[in-house]
């Protein structure tokens, strides 16, 4: 074969319904960029394969005998990370996507599905920017060599991306984001880009007052990579200098913006500015991963209540964020009030990651600045809360620094994936199997709340 065959998409389909596997290899075999490498009808047998095969793309069925789909997945995840799992079920429970999503999943496909669906869903998450634990996996297969350019080398060129999410509504990202914007604009004196990637309920137009003339539709709508000189005057501009690409005008408009439209544009944008400071919401969904993915820092953001930290804590075990190296994700605390009883100190502890910053509460600024259209730092720039979100600038490394230790967090990465798991089999093995089952029944629990979910989490200073 020819270049052709080497950049085509190697697919592998795992599923135990022989008719389905023929049906979709037919389908694939009308698209000359996409090429069936193997099939098997187990998930053991898929989970051997994978790793011996090394595709790009596991189409994978949930619901199969001796080893599930999901089960399947986070092997596949763990044993040969270039390779992206899209899941496949006839049924579209939401407990089988987050498990899925959880178990490593970049997609999930209901059955039936059509030919446009399966190949632009197999094209989408082709497409989308590797991991850097996929990328330290793919160097350590690669024949030493001297290449003009490394990939890490390239970063240097681009913009600094950093995506601000809370699984929690109501924590704050939006001002969060906007602030950390402003302040890195201000500070670094460097060409910021805004974008609201709440694609659904985004209001940082609201947050700054701006009436866009073009939102993320239009911008995707006059997106040609050879010409990218027009999107910069689609951005609505602040008065601070930061551009904005605001999100569609009605939640129903949201469904237009095709996830792998909006990654290319994103890839694009990065070409084009110092930093990409992207609100990406309280949704995590199949978008969101790959945004998480996509950027060079994540700034999750909690507040001091149960649910939020539950929230983070459960983001934090899927195992697409166990795989980012350290310093990826910074925790930032906010709304924070020693009044409340939960400090950061606490949260990290519980968390098993130290939270970078504690945002004071100050409800009466925070109203204030949303209610005027005005962000913190330019409405109370003497606050406690303004101070703070300065000072959240400091933790956002520069294109240089970025590139100077991104090998070496690659690495990191991949070292704290196997120690993980061999620290589970580990666990497995240390289990106790010959414990009495005809033991006593444990007396119930009294602890409620935060004393019940997370022991230690309260009354610590």
């Amino acid at each position: 074969m020819t270049d052709d065959s080497q950049s085509s998409i190697r697919v592998l389909i795992v599923d135990d319904n022989r008719l389905t596997v023929e049906n979709v290899a037919r389908m694939l075999s009308f698209e000359s960029d996409i090429e069936v490498v193997g099939s098997a009808n187990g998930g053991r047998k898929g989970v051997r394969m994978a790793e011996a095969l090394r595709p790009d793309v596991v189409l994978m069925d949930i619901n199969m005998p001796e080893m599930d789909g999901i089960e399947a997945c986070g092997l596949i995840t763990e044993l040969s990370p270039p390779s992206r799992v899209m899941m496949m079920s006839v049924q579209a429970d939401l407990q089988y996507i987050k498990q899925a999503m959880a178990a490593g999943a970049r997609e999930f496909l209901v059955k039936p599905f059509g030919f446009d669906e399966l190949v632009n869903g197999i094209r989408q998450v082709h497409e989308v920017e590797p991991s850097l634990a996929e990328v330290a996996a793919r160097m350590a297969t690669m024949a030493p060599a001297a290449p003009e350019r490394s990939e890490f080398e390239e970063v240097a060129e681009r913009a600094v991306a950093v995506a601000v999410f809370g699984p929690k509504g109501g924590v704050g990202c939006s001002t969060v984001a906007a602030n950390l914007a402003l302040a890195l604009q201000s500070r670094r004196k460097a060409d910021v880009l805004l974008v609201d990637g709440d694609l659904v309920f985004g209001d940082l137009d609201a947050l700054l007052d701006l009436r866009p003339s073009h939102r993320v539709l239009d911008v995707i709508e006059m997106h040609d990579p050879q010409d990218l000189g027009m999107l910069r005057q689609m951005m609505a501009e602040h008065s601070s200098g930061v551009r904005l690409m605001a999100a569609p005008s009605r939640p129903e408009l949201s469904e237009l913006v095709r996830p792998d439209a909006f990654l290319r544009l994103l890839r694009d944008l990065r070409g084009m500015y110092d930093f990409l400071v992207i609100d990406a919401g309280c949704r995590f969904d199949g978008l969101t991963q790959q945004v998480t993915e996509l950027v060079d820092r994540v700034i999750l953001v909690l507040t001091p209540e149960l649910t939020a930290v539950n929230s983070v804590y459960s983001l934090l075990m899927m195992s697409h964020m166990r795989s980012f190296p350290p310093g990826k994700i910074i925790l930032v605390m906010n709304k924070y009030s020693r009044a409340w009883g939960i400090s950061p100190a606490a949260v990290g502890d519980t968390i098993g990651r130290p939270v970078v910053m504690a945002v004071p509460a100050d409800n009466a600024v925070a109203l204030d600045a949303a209610n005027r259209g005005e962000p913190v730092l330019l409405s109370a720039p003497r606050s406690e809360i303004a101070k703070h979100l300065a000072a959240l600038e400091r933790v956002v490394p520069d294109g240089d620094q970025l590139a100077a230790n991104l090998e070496e967090m690659a690495q990191r990465a991949q070292e704290e994936l196997e120690a993980h798991k061999e620290a589970e089999l580990a666990a497995l093995l240390a289990e106790d199997v010959t414990a009495d089952v005809t033991a006593p029944e444990a007396a119930p629990d009294e602890r409620r709340g935060c004393a019940r979910w997370f022991p230690g989490l309260v009354g610590r200073g």
